[in-house]
């Protein structure tokens, strides 16, 4: 009754079930690692906006004496303005220039621009590349991304000598 007929070929029940297990144990070893993936590149955008910021601040530096400071950091906001980042946590792209980095809705901007320092820890600054202007002996830029989980990522600090 089962006979195959010449020249027919097919999978049995048995060699399908293994490929569908073979599949099964693929999927879940790769699926955990597309969301480490995607967590990495998000971080490489934090990175990558503090660095842009970075090199627009070197380029404008030089332009604003020290007692210019508050020329400098509106300068500096309307220039990160007019070509946005974008927060790889949030998708904002706006600069927040107070000193409350969190936006109406909760969701935190791409770039903050104050006088105050950026604390080690804070949930709401998910993303966000906190630029503290300093005015000392010479303008000072402290330039701190902080990471998906609000934690900093590092510091770059920018000296102007006058």
């Amino acid at each position: 009754m089962f006979k195959r007929l010449k020249g027919q070929r097919g999978f049995t029940l048995i060699e399908l079930m293994i490929v569908i297990a073979v599949i099964a144990i693929l999927a879940t070893v790769l699926i955990p690692r597309s969301g480490l993936v995607r967590e990495t590149a998000k971080e490489a955008g934090i990175e990558a906006n503090a660095l842009q910021i970075e090199a627009t601040v070197n380029g404008m530096i030089h332009r604003y004496p020290v007692a210019q400071l508050p020329a400098f950091r509106s300068a500096l906001a309307s220039k990160i303005t007019a070509n946005p980042l974008t927060n790889p946590i949030t998708g904002l792209t706006a600069v927040e220039n107070k000193l409350n980095a969190v936006a109406a809705d909760g969701a935190t901007k791409a770039v903050v621009i104050t006088d105050v320092a950026a604390v080690d820890s804070h949930a709401d600054l998910k993303g966000v590349v906190w630029v503290q202007i300093l005015n000392d002996s010479g303008t000072t830029v402290n330039i701190t991304p902080y990471d998906a989980a609000g934690n900093k990522l590092e510091t770059t600090i920018v000296k102007r000598v006058n």
